[in-house]
């Protein structure tokens, strides 16, 4: 059996080297190959194999680094299982299964149950001493003895007491971060599948880390039943979770979205009132005069449950509005307060439109100019009730006063019985709310969120102002007349907003401002996209074509002589090709070109003019040099033109790990972004410094441009590096491709499956060879690899299950396994290796250092 030469688990034997023998048991299934079973591991007492033939396969995959671990686990009466003798009875003791620290990703739920059963676990440290290729190489997969930087040897006392808990790349492809500008998207940790070989036995693979998640307790393998889909395990109740499962949240419906207006006050006073309830009622006004739709009255309806809040309102109401001295322009519909000059008295008053208000506890609507005191009305009155009502009842006159008694409920209001004073004769009504009619003002139309540019003309020299991309790349005519133009408006600007303070209040789409850039001067912008509860503004700026995203603070009013309508762009743009990412060498060309360089652009097909957009060539005055050309040429990717001039990617040099670079760590250190977790029993996560700014450009753009290449007629192709050869590698169910290094093939020459370590998060997977690239230069040029190993001084050697989850939530671990650790005294010991302190976390798992 070829498995029987493998000794790559030989480290995490520790005091087990020697194959058990045999014990019998009966009604067990083998872990193996899932026959029925009646002998199981001498050694541990716990696993069962129908054969020695499997026991031998399993020894070398897997149980060889857990059988004495286990065999330990099971020494609950002073003894080992192996010392139980054969007459005695065959009810081992169980081992429960190790609990999840967290539940497994969303996605890959199915795939994780199934590999919770049939997988078995590989360490980075396991290959690590037959990954290299000479003894002298600091290579992070080679044997480095005791070393104090060393990512994780099995021999150390901690490895078998805290099984690592293995991790899958993240994706984020479809979640950006930003609501504008375009988010570097995180390729998706690798979940691997497992794979049958063809005589019914598992291969040797890596199970899905968010399931298998190893701490102290090695679990016992369940027997599979083919019939029946395996099932989660549940935690147990003394497992400590790390978060509670979010709550399921509702589809958004129309009326979730729909924009809502509060109506204040919250209470009216006819809402309040019961069956059987006295009121007096005083008839103020004809209900055709305060623009109410129903009634023939409004009253002032008073209770005297509610006589303390009417007091309120007459005496302690006014003082709050005179303390308020800033001035309050209602929108229609609003509610605010009014000093009615007429009586010399507050109201609160809802604005029924930019000239009339209606008193709601005066029952009468007033006409209002700019020079009216209105004020916003304070919180604590928001409550009190309304005191008017509409009265329905064509006997009583205006000026009447009535007893009033509620004698049963209709629709929003009620039918009363009235009297007048010292007259029993009965009159009968309804009392409603007054709601007059509210002119709510149409929607002004958004003026168009786009910045108008002028058309292009056939032979004009012009400037280059900004190109991000070849498909639009900005202009502006070279002549001295435009130029003057362009820069008086650069100047006006500055002037004019000197003394300027940010806009208070959000603009809307489609308005011009001034906005402050990076470089801290103020320009024209255009609003393109607002989103006012994040207080996040999308603008582009007109004289240079760019966009960026703003705060309200960075946002000040443009004067109306400068807006885009009064003073329109002078810069246009064009496109020179399809859109293209510009590569280095192209934005340091486009960077010379902008220090005042000619350039001669023309249309094609004889056209004279052309809309701004329009595809244009430019030619570089002073050298002739046609700049559409340079550019394409600059931004094509070297695998294209190696595919151009039918060419092989097996003819470029190849990569090696000892080669590789690695992003750094400041030696006073940082918070990092945690990519991996699976080394976390033995003190060690994977990840980079939160902010570094070479991170977004490898997870976004060499992500992208690596897909297009494996998808490519050129790099389609499998290809089968030697050892410690950097890669590009799959990992199902995930489409997109990664930067790795190729370990070695699993089972020797002809293995169909290889291991392969992910350099940009920092876990290690084995999956089939077919899934393997070539790498190519430009993948690995100016771009090091981010992730790091950080190994955690002073952390215990044999962490708990409690600890390990204090530890996760610490760290805030989310489903997908990112996290952020605070680390400080950040030592380098090797390419992409740190040794690392993180007291705050060795603090939460309840260490006292």
């Amino acid at each position: 059996d070829s498995r029987d030469a493998d000794v790559s688990f030989s480290a995490g034997a520790g005091d087990s080297l020697k194959l058990p023998g045999l014990q019998r048991e009966a009604a067990r299934q083998c872990v193996v190959c899932g026959t029925g079973a009646d002998k199981y591991c001498a050694g541990c007492g716990i696993t069962p194999y129908c054969s020695e033939r499997c026991q031998r396969r399993d020894w070398q995959d897997r149980h060889r680094a857990v059988c004495h671990n286990l065999a330990r686990t099971n020494n609950e009466n002073g003894r080992a299982i192996r010392d139980v003798p054969d007459n005695e009875p065959t009810n081992l003791v169980k081992v429960p299964p190790a609990q999840p620290l967290r539940r497994p990703y969303a996605q890959n739920n199915k795939r994780e149950q199934e590999d919770t059963n049939n997988n078995s676990y590989t360490s980075k440290a396991s290959v690590k001493s037959s990954g290299s290729s000479s003894k002298d190489e600091k290579s992070r997969f080679q044997d480095k003895g005791k070393q104090a930087a060393k990512p994780r040897q099995f021999n150390r006392e901690q490895d078998e007491a805290a099984k690592p808990i293995q991790q899958s790349p993240k994706t984020e492809a479809a979640k950006p971060r930003m609501l504008f500008n375009k988010v570097p998207e995180r390729s998706p940790r690798p979940a691997r599948e497992a794979e049958d070989k063809e005589d019914g036995t598992q291969k040797n693979v890596v199970p899905t880390p968010a399931v298998q998640a190893k701490l102290n307790l090695v679990p016992k393998t369940p027997a599979p039943e083919p019939p029946t889909k395996p099932e989660a395990v549940k935690p147990q109740d003394t497992a400590p979770p790390l978060k509670e499962t979010p709550p399921v949240v509702k589809p958004a419906t129309v009326s979730d979205v729909t924009p809502m207006r509060k109506c204040v006050p919250k209470n009216y006073i006819v809402e309040k009132l019961s069956v059987g309830d006295s009121v007096v009622i005083s008839v103020e006004t004809k209900a055709s005069d305060c623009r109410s739709s129903r009634g023939d009255f409004v009253c002032l309806t008073m209770s005297a449950t509610f006589e303390d809040d009417y007091q309120l309102l007459i005496d302690a109401f006014g003082e709050a509005c005179e303390e308020d001295q800033v001035a309050y322009k209602p929108n229609p519909g609003d509610i605010c307060a009014y000093f009615d000059p007429s009586d010399g008295g507050w109201y609160r008053a809802r604005c029924l439109s930019p000239t009339a208000l209606a008193l709601i506890d005066a029952a009468k609507v007033v006409s209002v100019t700019a020079t009216a005191k209105i004020r916003k009305l304070p919180k604590n009155y928001e409550t009190i009730p309304e005191f008017c009502a509409v009265l329905c009842c064509k006997d009583v006159k205006v000026g009447d006063g009535l007893s009033c008694q509620i004698v049963s409920p209709i629709s929003n209001g009620y039918k009363v019985s009235m009297k007048y004073e010292g007259n029993d004769t009965e009159l009968f009504g309804e009392l409603y709310r007054w709601l007059p009619t509210v002119e709510h003002q149409a929607p002004v139309p958004a003026l168009p969120a786009v910045v108008e540019r002028p058309p292009v003309k056939d032979g004009t020299k012009v400037f280059l102002v900004l190109a991000d991309n070849l498909d639009k790349v900005f202009v502006c005519p070279s002549d001295s007349e435009t130029q003057r133009n362009y820069n008086d408006v650069l100047q006006n600007v500055l002037l004019k907003t000197f003394n300027a303070k940010p806009l208070k209040e959000p603009p809307h789409i489609g308005q011009t401002v001034v906005a402050k850039y990076t470089d801290g001067i103020l320009y024209r912008a255009l609003v393109l996209r607002t989103k006012v509860k994040e207080n996040r503004y999308l603008v582009e700026y007109i004289e240079f074509g760019n966009t960026q995203v703003a705060n309200l603070e960075n946002l000040y009013p443009c004067p109306p002589e400068l807006s885009a309508q009064s003073v329109p762009s002078l810069v246009s743009f064009v496109k020179l090709a399809d859109r293209t990412e510009l590569s280095a060498d192209a934005r340091a060309l486009i960077e010379e070109l902008k220090k005042e360089e000619e350039l001669l652009l023309t249309l094609p097909n004889g056209r004279q003019s052309a809309p701004s957009g329009s595809e244009a060539t430019l030619t570089v005055v002073k050298s002739n040099d046609n700049l559409n050309k340079t550019l394409v040429e600059m931004c094509t990717p070297e695998w294209k033109r190696i595919e151009e001039r039918g060419g092989d990617v097996v003819e470029i040099e190849r990569l090696m790990f000892k080669d590789a670079k690695f992003t750094r760590l400041p030696a006073s250190g940082c918070t990092v972004q945690v990519l991996d977790i699976s080394m976390v029993g033995g003190g060690i996560v994977s990840g980079h410094e939160i902010n570094d700014p070479l991170a977004p450009e490898v997870f976004n753009r060499i992500t992208k441009e690596m897909n297009e290449y494996c998808n490519s007629a050129l790099g389609k192709e499998p290809y089968l590096p030697i050892a410690e050869e950097l890669c590009i590698a799959r990992l199902p169910p995930y489409e997109q491709w990664f930067r790795a290094v190729f370990l070695k093939l699993s089972d020797g020459p002809g293995s169909e499956s290889a291991s392969i370590c992910y350099l940009d998060y920092g876990n290690l997977e084995t999956i089939p060879t077919a899934l393997v690239r070539k790498m190519l230069p430009q993948f690995t040029r100016d771009h090091p690899f981010v992730g790091l190993n950080l190994e955690i001084r002073n952390f215990p050697k044999n962490p708990t299950t409690d600890m390990l989850a204090r530890a996760l939530a610490h760290m805030n671990i989310d489903e997908e396994g990112k996290g952020t650790l605070k680390v400080s005294n950040c030592v380098y010991q090797n390419e992409g290796s740190y040794l690392v302190d993180a007291p705050e976390l060795l603090k939460a798992m309840g260490i006292d250092m």
